[in-house]
């Protein structure tokens, strides 16, 4: 999960990064009467830990009005400042009576997504200094209108780029976990598969 909002002015200038705790919730089901909001779980699954990473982007920026009319005005506007906030929340979702193996293997899912989570807001850092002095151009009904429709792209890319460096190699690394453990049923330590999966995704190239 992602989000981009903009800022027209920001208190200072250059790249800000707000890391959240990582918030985990346990929440238990009944098999036969699953909630709606619980994610699809397929056979052999019985279980699911829902990782869900946060993105939400802001920026500063300045503002030269480049024409304006009674119908349009058209701005170039200067990237002075990004603003990163970043989140990851996990929801163990765990059947009534959940056996212990079960639960291990579900807890091994989220030290997976807190691994990649560790070092978030240096990715996102690096990521976000590369927008410091971008400029775009933006048209609207007014000067703030029309810087949004400017920075609204570039701050949506760097959502973008986010995720793709976080979320998605966390869902490989999950799902070669998966295949390791045979979805939990394999004797195998979960330290031991979270090892195995990190290296061959690894191997895979990344």
């Amino acid at each position: 999960m992602m989000a981009a909002t903009c800022w027209a002015a920001a208190p200072k200038a250059g790249v800000t990064i707000d890391k959240q705790d990582v918030v985990v919730e346990t929440r238990h089901f009944d098999p036969a009467n699953k909630p709606k909001e619980m994610p699809p779980i397929k056979p052999p699954e019985v279980a699911v830990a829902d990782s869900q990473v946060q993105c939400e982007v802001g920026a500063g920026y300045n503002v030269t009005v480049q024409s304006q009319s009674a119908d349009q005005t058209v701005v170039r506007i200067r990237v002075t400042s990004v603003q990163v906030k970043l989140g990851l929340k996990i929801v163990l979702w765990l059947p009534n009576g959940v056996d212990a193996r079960t639960k291990a293997h579900e807890e091994g899912h989220q030290r997976i997504s807190e691994k990649f989570y560790a070092n978030a807001h240096e990715t996102a850092r690096s990521m976000a200094a590369q927008y410091i002095g971008q400029t775009a151009v933006g048209k609207g009904d007014s000067v703030e209108s029309a810087g949004n429709a400017a920075i609204q792209p570039l701050m949506q890319r760097l959502s973008g780029q986010y995720m793709d460096a976080v979320y998605k190699p966390l869902s490989r690394v999950q799902a070669i976990y998966d295949q390791i453990t045979d979805h939990g049923r394999k004797k195998i330590k979960e330290d031991d598969a979270i090892e195995q999966a990190m290296a061959r995704w690894e191997k895979e190239g990344k």
